[in-house]
């Protein structure tokens, strides 16, 4: 919930900045002068507006807000998939460690408990921990007059449960990675239709540099969303690969521990074969 909140807040200081920013002096300056040396002129007809308007660079903004906005609207669904790929990024890095999935100090000591009939104390000392093995061995405590066979079972599944739920939290990188490439390819596409429909208001292709600014803005939007997609894709098979490492460490350990727990149980299947 806390990285959901620190996104809308860092969406919405990007969207006061944007609308926020100022003109330089130099732009005013020079807005100025034009407008004064320009002011008894006549007006010009459409064609040679766009003509001349076509070459020209931004001088108003610096270029990374020209280029936002050259991208449109889709740009802003952009800026919100980067948010939530900086997010879910940071908070898999913070929660998605050893130490939060099994921590070796845990087993060690709830191996020396258990073997010291303290079994409150087991749970005591995993409540103090909040990891997936700590949660494992909890039930194993509660449930251990079930017999090895059942804590077998019970133990791979609160284990599968809560790694799926760990996979489950870095999905959102995923939906990143599909949506932007989409989402610029669509901004592309609006911006492809605002060109020739440029090029047919002009009538001719006489000044090349009118086609080529209009593609060049409609570029921008496929570019922001391979920025977008790619480090999101990356993360999300990172994460997720961490994940599996992760859930084969908790089975060994998990396997350790019911093997000294209950020690006897494979003789007790020899016998009864």
């Amino acid at each position: 919930m806390r990285f959901v909140l620190l996104s809308v807040a860092a969406l919405t200081a990007f969207c006061i900045f944007i609308s926020t920013l100022p003109v330089t002096a130099q732009d005013k300056s020079s807005s100025s002068s034009s407008t004064a040396t320009t002011s008894p002129a006549k007006p010009k007809d459409a064609r040679a507006a766009m003509l001349e308007g076509a070459g020209k660079p931004k001088s108003e903004e610096n270029e990374f807000v020209a280029r936002f906005k050259e991208g449109g609207n889709v740009m802003w669904v952009l800026l919100l998939l980067s948010i939530m790929f900086i997010t879910y990024t940071v908070e898999r890095l913070v929660n998605l460690r050893l130490k939060k999935i099994a921590p070796v100090d845990l087993a060690e000591k709830a191996d020396a408990l258990w073997k010291e009939g303290k079994f409150q104390e087991i749970q005591d000392l995993c409540e103090k921990s909040d990891s997936v093995l700590a949660r494992i061995i909890v039930q194993i405590v509660k449930r251990r007059r079930e017999g090895p066979e059942r804590l077998h079972t019970i133990a791979g599944d609160v284990g599968a449960r809560e790694m799926r739920l760990q996979v489950q939290k870095a999905y959102p990188l995923a939906v990143a990675a599909t949506l932007a490439p989409l989402l610029g390819l669509l901004g592309t596409v609006s911006g492809m239709i605002d060109a020739f429909n440029t090029v047919a208001l002009a009538g001719s292709i006489g000044n090349p540099a009118l086609l080529a600014d209009s593609i060049s803005k409609a570029m921008v939007a496929t570019g922001a969303g391979l920025i977008v997609a790619i480090p999101s894709l990356a993360a999300y098979h990172y994460f997720k690969g961490r994940t599996l490492i992760y859930t084969v460490q908790l089975e060994e350990i998990i396997t350790d521990l019911l093997c000294d727990w209950f020690p006897h149980a494979d003789e007790k299947k020899e016998v009864k074969s």
